[in-house]
């Protein structure tokens, strides 16, 4: 969550989304379905929006270092998202902050990058 002026970004606020990993047969290898809960996020937007009604959302955050086939769900979703013009945002596309809650290296590392430039 955040606001646009121009070239700037500035990042204000963010909450935690959950994704959940099912797999419709035990048995198989197949890859895991994954699923948001929807009407959380939807919730939370209209909270934000109470509170600060200029910020609008602009991308997701990933608690990991590497963009794997968990990410790439994540931020799919999103790309989903703004091009059918489900969130208000002032951006065409979402960011994607990428950063390691591990601190490995002893330090904390966050990369941003807009979601297109990932695919």
């Amino acid at each position: 969550m955040g606001t646009v002026d121009g070239k700037l970004i500035d990042i204000s606020n963010s909450f935690p989304m959950t994704l959940k990993a099912t797999k419709k047969d035990p048995g198989s290898n197949k890859d895991p379905e994954y699923i948001f809960d929807q009407d959380y996020m939807k919730k939370m937007l209209q909270f934000h929006r109470k509170v600060n009604e200029i910020e609008t959302l602009l991308g997701v955050y990933i608690s990991s270092t590497v963009i794997d086939k968990q990410a790439m769900v994540i931020v799919h979703y999103f790309m989903n998202l703004y091009s059918t013009k489900q969130v208000r945002s002032h951006l065409q596309i979402p960011l994607v902050l990428l950063f390691d809650p591990e601190l490995g290296n002893n330090k904390l590392e966050i990369k941003v990058s807009k979601s297109n430039a990932l695919i």
